[in-house]
């Protein structure tokens, strides 16, 4: 009994640094995004105007997708298994909009969150497109908090100035949600996304920019390039950087063979080095549904 005790007591200073640590290192993580949401392999995660959709994103690119589809996500951010980012999502058609289910996990065993979330989007007319999300998100410190969760939502709406300009803007957590416990509190962030995608060299090249402001990092920039190499629409290249403090380099590839696509991408940090995402999808169908 008593060697159990000089072993319990032992273990107490370990559970401190580690914690030490790990507030630490998710401090230095926070300044590029919150951590359950995952980030996206479009270039250079400039996602507001994009027009493929990737979850927890803009959910007004969701009302673009004419097949109904799965995708699994995978992130390890800076090669670190205990901040890695796993993500499941589908979406299918209907005659009025177009939905998706979403679910994500951060984390291990003495810390994780999780997120699900159910997106409804639609074309309303020939340039307006809006996507309404809602969002589920938990939180799990240490047995002694248990799960703590909370509800907010995510908006998204995308116009087509012309045929080769879209604007796009979202804004993520209008609700100010948050999760408050007697140890901790954890504020998911208000996050206002603005952006525009435009069509070069008849569609061969594709450019995404955008800005981003959110309660938790200062004004973010973003700006990347998706390019059709010899007019193979089943193989893209993706490069570009973002960033406030620092400059962040991205790049990516996607190749589709139908009906599976295959998308990975890299950044790299100069303080925490590189983090790398990849994501599979299956399609189902070719045609929406119209009728």
């Amino acid at each position: 009994m008593v060697r159990d005790k000089k072993l319990y007591y032992s273990i107490i200073p370990l559970r401190i640094v580690w914690l030490f640590l790990f507030v630490i290192s998710t401090q230095l993580i926070v300044g590029q995004y919150n951590t359950v949401l995952p980030s996206s392999f479009a270039a250079a995660d400039a996602t507001v105007a994009y027009n493929q959709y990737t979850p927890f994103h803009t959910p007004a690119s969701l009302a673009l997708q004419t097949q109904c589809a799965v995708q699994i996500m995978y992130e390890n951010k800076y090669i670190t298994k205990e901040l890695a980012n796993k993500t499941v999502s589908t979406w299918f058609n209907t005659k009025y909009f177009n939905i998706a289910t979403s679910f994500t996990h951060f984390g291990y065993d003495t810390y994780n969150e999780m997120m699900a979330a159910i997106t409804i989007a639609r074309q309303l007319g020939k340039r307006f497109r809006l996507g309404v999300e809602v969002d589920y998100y938990t939180l799990y410190f240490f047995e002694i908090h248990k799960y703590r969760a909370t509800v907010t939502s995510h908006i998204g709406l995308q116009c087509d100035i012309t045929k080769k300009l879209t604007l796009g803007v979202a804004i993520f957590n209008p609700t100010l949600s948050k999760i408050k416990t007697q140890y901790i509190t954890q504020q998911l962030p208000l996050r206002l996304q603005i952006g525009c995608y435009y069509s070069i060299a008849s569609g061969l090249i594709e450019w995404y920019t955008q800005i981003e402001k959110s309660t938790l990092t200062p004004l973010k920039w973003a700006t990347g390039f998706d390019c059709l190499p010899l007019r193979v629409k089943s193989f893209v290249i993706r490069f570009g950087a973002y960033g406030y403090k620092s400059f962040i380099p991205m790049f990516g590839v996607g190749i589709k063979v139908e009906p599976v696509s295959f998308d990975v991408s890299a950044t790299y940090n100069n303080a925490l080095g590189f983090s790398l995402l990849g994501a599979i999808k299956y399609s189902f169908n070719t045609t929406k549904n119209n009728e």
